[in-house]
């Protein structure tokens, strides 16, 4: 009884044509690099050779679409694949103050009008996440640790009698074990706060 191959995820197919169209890199270094049979890395370059399209086509084809072609369904060039967006990027810039995945799309949008829906983004970045972001479990005994600091944003807070508005700064404490979570608005970051 013949053994069923294991399908390979997008991201492995992309890096396998990468080396191979991009790099002009060998079967076999291809196969070594990737933990992938030759025969399979072979087949998938001579799929997308066939099919006209350079690195650059490939590159901003989606993961469906990639998985098509070197299955055997050649998108036609006319067929425009919808670009993938740079997930590094969009990575990074997440970690910038009041940026959120919504601004996000909103400006691959603009960019790309018909590129991935808001939905789409948020389960490919989600996923291209999951390869970048190891986890690390860190286990805390009982009332051993606790976290504190300021949370970036500061909120609002109105005068009933002038209207005018202070801006008040939030202290944010977790306990280590139990993730139990303290919020206090304060007027400033001193240490008597």
């Amino acid at each position: 009884m013949a053994k069923k191959r294991k399908e390979l995820t997008s991201s492995k197919v992309r890096e396998i044509l990468r080396l191979g169209l991009k790099y002009q890199l060998g079967d076999r270094e291809i196969s070594r690099s990737c933990g992938v049979s030759h025969v399979t890395v072979w087949a998938y370059l001579k799929q997308v050779k066939e099919s006209g399209l350079s690195w650059t086509d490939v590159a901003l084809l989606g993961e469906t679409q990639i998985l098509k072609l070197v299955r055997g369904a050649h998108p036609s060039k006319t067929n425009r694949p919808i670009p993938e967006p740079d997930w590094e990027y969009i990575h990074k810039e997440l970690r910038k103050k009041g940026v959120t995945l919504q601004l996000l799309w909103e400006e691959y949008k603009e960019q790309y009008p018909d590129g991935y829906q808001s939905t789409q983004f948020y389960e490919h970045y989600k996923r291209w996440k999951r390869t970048i972001s190891p986890w690390m479990r860190q286990n805390h005994k009982a009332g051993d640790k606790l976290f504190v600091d300021y949370a970036g944003h500061t909120v609002p807070i109105y005068s009933q009698k002038t209207g005018d508005a202070y801006q008040a700064q939030i202290f944010v404490a977790v306990l280590g074990m139990s993730n139990y979570t303290y919020a206090e608005a304060t007027w400033d970051q001193t240490l008597q706060n």
